[in-house]
């Protein structure tokens, strides 16, 4: 959907997906190798864990992701404590997470302090995963 809308849009657009592994399949079995195909998609594709990539990793973002799109069931909790996260997170203008950190145990208020404490603010609230969590927009002001 979000290659879609860009591409409606008319954007030159540069967009990386992760998905957890090497084999790019997702928590709910989902094969991002298959999707892309299926719906004739233009990403890269970076099969790792989040908290496992690299700088070399954004050089399809000239090295300065601008929106973190979020469903990782939890990731964002590790990814922010390694460089590249910490990196992105001075980089990135929007953070669309959704709240799923209970999968991992985590509270969700830890990452609204990160987010205020760099300069984000909330700008928005929408659906989630269905279940236990909403999904919140961020912009760094």
């Amino acid at each position: 959907m979000i290659n879609h809308l860009l591409e409606k849009r008319g954007l030159n657009y540069k967009h990386v997906v992760v998905e957890p592994g090497e084999r790019g399949e997702s928590n709910h079995k989902d094969n991002i190798y298959k999707n892309k195909e299926l719906f004739k998609d233009n990403y890269t594709i970076i099969a790792k864990f989040a908290e496992d990539l690299n700088v070399n990793d954004l050089k399809t973002l000239d090295y300065h992701p601008d929106c973190l799109y979020v469903d990782c069931e939890g990731c964002l909790h590790n990814f922010f404590n390694t460089d590249i996260g910490k990196y992105c997170l001075k980089s990135t203008r929007f953070i669309v997470n959704e709240n799923d950190s209970f999968v991992i145990g985590k509270d969700i208020q830890e990452l609204r302090d990160l987010f205020t404490k760099s300069d984000f603010s909330k700008i928005g609230v929408g659906y989630g995963c269905g279940t236990d969590c909403e999904t919140e927009i961020w912009y760094k002001n």
